[in-house]
């Protein structure tokens, strides 16, 4: 089974694409294309959105042997709103695309992973590697969400 992971923010988007192989999960994209950047032109947020759409598609297009998207959503913390309101918007895009091509979509936080934001690279990290390139938590947080449908 092959997992499109998904951690979205206001300035860049991390993907990662996984699947369970002989017990073991391997991350299909550990040295290819990991992230999705706005194009500066796009102002607006429908825009935005509008584009996301069709990067999802792409991706989806592209393999079309993904049966699951996973999520990594923001936490549930007490903030307002405004700060957390455009991330919101594209988990539902990934939601909307999942809907569209009849693949399943389940969103996450930490505790439903089995990790926490401080540790999340090393537990990426222990079950599917490290990515050759772009590396960080945002990145952890995409590869986290498809080790849980994984495993």
């Amino acid at each position: 089974m092959k997992v499109l992971g998904i951690r979205n923010s206001p300035t860049d988007i991390r993907f990662a694409i996984s699947e369970k192989i002989n017990g073991s999960i391997s991350l299909e994209n550990i040295s290819g294309e990991n992230k999705l950047v706005f194009p500066k032109h796009l102002t607006l947020l429908s825009e935005k959105v509008g584009w996301l759409y069709q990067e999802f598609d792409n991706i989806l297009s592209n393999n079309p042997d993904i049966q699951i998207i996973a999520v990594k959503q923001n936490e549930n913390v007490s903030t307002k709103y405004s700060k957390v309101q455009e991330t919101a918007f594209y988990d539902s895009i990934a939601h909307l695309i999942g809907n569209h091509k009849g693949i399943p979509v389940n969103s996450y936080v930490y505790n439903n992973i089995g990790t926490r934001s401080k540790e999340v690279q090393n537990f990426a990290e222990s079950y599917a590697g490290k990515t050759t390139k772009h590396w960080n938590s945002k990145m952890a947080d995409a590869i986290a969400v498809t080790i849980k449908e994984l495993k």
